[in-house]
């Protein structure tokens, strides 16, 4: 068997089918790590709120990066603002973010069909 012959075997997709059981399977089980993912991702976005709420006594201890020093506090509250005001901006890239992973997803499940 020659190279062309070799690839011409490896790039002929016609005859690839799957099985009706094989396909409802696939589908469960992609549907089932779809929603334990949603649903971990949604999960952990009250927890990370609250962690924004959180004032760190010291900057070494700042793992996230997103976390407020008691002088970044002030400097809200000298300008009339809220840590939710802070907060909030740095969510909504998370679930934007995290709708697009979903959409992707949801895209690949139905490409299953």
């Amino acid at each position: 068997m020659n190279v062309e012959q070799t690839t011409a075997r490896l790039t002929d997709t016609s005859d690839t089918h799957i099985s009706d059981s094989w396909l409802r399977l696939s589908r469960i089980l992609w549907s089932t790590c779809l929603l334990l993912g949603v649903g971990l991702f949604v999960g952990g976005l009250p927890t990370y709120f609250a962690s924004l709420h959180q004032v760190i006594s010291s900057v070494n201890l700042n793992d996230l990066g997103a976390q407020l020093t008691p002088q970044d506090v002030k400097a809200l509250h000298a300008v009339s603002l809220s840590l939710d005001v802070y907060a909030c901006p740095q969510i909504h890239p998370l679930v934007g973010g995290g709708l697009g992973r979903l959409l992707g997803m949801g895209n690949l499940l139905s490409r299953l069909t």
